[in-house]
């Protein structure tokens, strides 16, 4: 055998050797990023804040820690999401089928595990209800968006729907036009936390939800009025007429009369403007 021929004998059993090793650590090197990655968020914001020329150095320097530690999240997502499409599961059962406390593959895991099986009752247990733990949603976005090349090189083909944070929602809102209880209440409770884009767009998904399923608000009233301080949109009010006599008709058979009741008051206050 030629030295040429040996040492590309040498390269390829070594790359042998190094692609299981390479897919094996797909998932535990990313053990304690979590926890990692919201410190130097907390620096930036602490020693940072709005003011990047006067700390541009400490800003550059946290930046582009935070930026080590997302491509590290950003490959094993994508990677993740790439097999989906394939229809395989290598990685996921390495990354999701064992106890890791990170809260951004928590809810990478929930959403793939939930494309896999359809299992609605293990996607919505434990999701994110609270303002501080719904920044790990939002922040799984910031992470595969931060990419600057993220829109020029390919990418699963899931993502060419939406992004990840709206895929998400999308999830529970399906469930939620089903009548999922949970589902509902779920999406109602993310609606008075999220901002920009994703506020308008489970504002709009909520408004759709009161337009083309009034019986799913009727029977879970008890549900929906808990936070319709929170519906904000104006279209309520330029639809109000419409609405009303779609509940209107939906409530002529005497069944749920008091959520009708205050289904119409309600109607009846954006009508006014109130």
């Amino acid at each position: 055998m030629s030295s040429v021929r040996k040492r590309m004998s040498i390269i390829l059993s070594t790359c042998s050797i190094l692609i299981p090793t390479l897919s094996f650590a797909l998932c535990s090197d990313l053990g304690g990023l979590y926890e990692k990655r919201k410190e130097l968020v907390k620096k930036y914001e602490e020693e940072v804040g709005n003011d990047y020329l006067k700390n541009k150095e400490k800003a550059d320097l946290y930046a582009q820690q935070r930026e080590v530690i997302d491509s590290k999240y950003r490959y094993a997502i994508n990677a993740m999401f790439s097999e989906y499409d394939k229809k395989e599961n290598k990685y996921f059962q390495q990354c999701c089928k064992v106890r890791i406390k990170d809260g951004y593959l928590f809810l990478v895991c929930k959403l793939l595990a939930y494309f896999r099986d359809g299992n609605a009752e293990l996607f919505l247990r434990n999701i994110p209800f609270k303002k501080e733990d719904l920044n790990d949603l939002w922040t799984v976005d910031d992470i595969l968006l931060s990419d600057p090349n993220y829109y020029s090189k390919s990418h699963p083909r899931i993502f060419d729907k939406a992004s990840f944070v709206f895929l998400f929602l999308d999830t529970i809102y399906q469930l939620a036009i089903q009548g999922n209880v949970k589902a509902i209440d779920r999406f109602l409770t993310i609606n008075l936390f999220a901002n920009g884009g994703y506020a308008e767009y489970v504002e709009n998904k909520i408004l759709n939800l009161f337009e083309n399923h009034p019986e799913i608000i009727i029977k879970n009233w008890n549900i929906v009025k808990k936070y319709i301080r929170s519906f904000r949109s104006p279209e309520y009010q330029f639809r109000a007429n419409a609405l009303k006599k779609k509940y209107q008709d939906l409530c002529s058979n005497k069944v749920y009369v008091l959520a009708c009741k205050e289904v119409l008051e309600f109607l009846e206050d954006k009508d006014k403007g109130r």
